[in-house]
């Protein structure tokens, strides 16, 4: 395997460019980056296409981004069409690791399969009316298979709630009629989206405004609707953000844990169109502070369910957890689901047009501790429901 450069040690020093050695620098980073292309076997009028539409051809060079070097860690920087393929956006919102099938065929990024690897494991799924994980990686199977389950012989996992016919067959289709009124935005992993909600930095902790002026009313019923679960009770809606996953474009999302600074423990999905999986694995720490996961320990003691002990966290090892998302259905993670374990949408599991409405709420933090000023502008905000013209 060919050995991978990370960034550049400390001290090493970048050369300051003038205006007329970018473009120099340019002029051969395309040249040397055609040649690339050709060994890749990718024509280079997609490279042209992708320079195009990523904006990019004024950049300082092909690998800087205004002077900042963007070559992330385990990249190949010395490869062009690595770094521009990588870690530049692309035309289709990919961005580094994130692919869809066009940038995947476009660029010859070979993208390896989570299904094959999840089903190495050792599968359970979600009985909804069990309200247990039972034996079995087929969703639908495990559901007809209900009549059949031992309770003790289920395994259990707080922090899982499915709620199935939440919206009726008619407020599916007008919901779905009404976020089409709207403009979709290309997102990453070959998603669409629409996002009602302040502006993050997660690395930072950084929280502004932004554009953030409300919700669209017709949207208000779904969130008001939150007060008639228990579950839910107290739930303040501060982002809002529509999903849309094609199969035609190998629609995904990665194993990922909700932030913890600023997104608090109910993690919120309102299936619209569609049904769908949602993959569950027990989460490993890989670096300190990602997802910002250090900070739960300081409202551990207000989650609706405790978090999982060592041994109890154990159990689950070498295992791959299944939920059902049907259609019309509301979904919620807290407690140990949320927290403990990555969850993700595979390739395989969208099988038709998925469309759904994830919401969040604000940590302990920024409700009732010390940071509760920081976001009263974004609860002013979070109140309105805006008539879309």
């Amino acid at each position: 395997m060919a050995k991978r450069r990370g960034r550049p040690t400390a001290g090493t020093k970048k050369p300051t460019l003038q205006p007329t050695q970018r473009r120099t620098k340019q002029e051969s980073g395309l040249q040397c980056t055609n040649q690339k292309v050709t060994q890749h076997n990718v024509h280079v009028k997609n490279l042209r296409e992708l320079t195009k539409n990523a904006e990019i051809r004024n950049t300082d060079t092909l690998i800087t981004n205004n002077g900042k070097n963007i070559v992330e860690e385990d990249s190949d920087e010395d490869d062009p069409m690595w770094t521009l393929g990588m870690n530049t956006i692309r035309p289709c919102g990919c961005k580094g690791v994130r692919t869809c099938l066009s940038c995947e065929q476009n660029f010859q990024i070979a993208k390896t399969s989570l299904k094959e690897q999840f089903q190495q494991l050792e599968a359970w799924s979600y009985c909804i009316q069990c309200d247990l994980l039972q034996p079995g990686w087929d969703t639908n199977q495990v559901q007809k298979d209900h009549e059949n389950h031992k309770k003790d012989e289920g395994l259990p996992l707080p922090g899982i709630l499915v709620q199935e016919e939440f919206l009726s067959v008619d407020e599916g289709a007008q919901l779905i009629a009404d976020l089409d009124d709207l403009p979709w935005d290309i997102s990453q992993s070959g998603r669409r989206k629409q996002n009602f909600g302040p502006k993050t930095n997660f690395k930072k902790r950084k929280l502004r405004l932004g554009s953030f002026a409300g919700f669209p009313r017709t949207t208000e019923y779904v969130q008001r609707r939150f007060e008639d679960v228990p579950l839910l009770r107290g739930f303040q809606t501060i982002e809002q953000c529509s999903l849309e996953y094609e199969p035609s474009k190998g629609a995904s999302i990665d194993p990922h844990v909700d932030d913890c600074w600023i997104w608090g423990e109910r993690v919120v999905t309102v299936n619209c169109l569609g049904d769908s999986v949602l993959t569950l694995t027990p989460y490993e720490v890989q670096q300190q502070g990602k997802y910002n996961l250090d900070l739960v320990a300081s409202y551990e003691d207000e989650l609706l369910a405790p978090l999982l002990t060592d041994d109890q966290l154990a159990t689950f090892e070498g295992k791959v957890l299944r939920i059902p998302m049907p259609n019309l259905s509301l979904i919620v993670l807290y407690g140990p689901a949320r927290y403990q374990f990555e969850h993700s949408v595979l390739r395989e599991d969208v099988q038709e047009r998925r469309v759904c409405v994830a919401y969040r709420e604000f940590t302990p933090m920024y409700i009732n501790g010390a940071d509760i000023q920081k976001g009263d502008p974004v609860r002013e905000k979070s109140q309105i429901f805006w008539q879309i013209n």
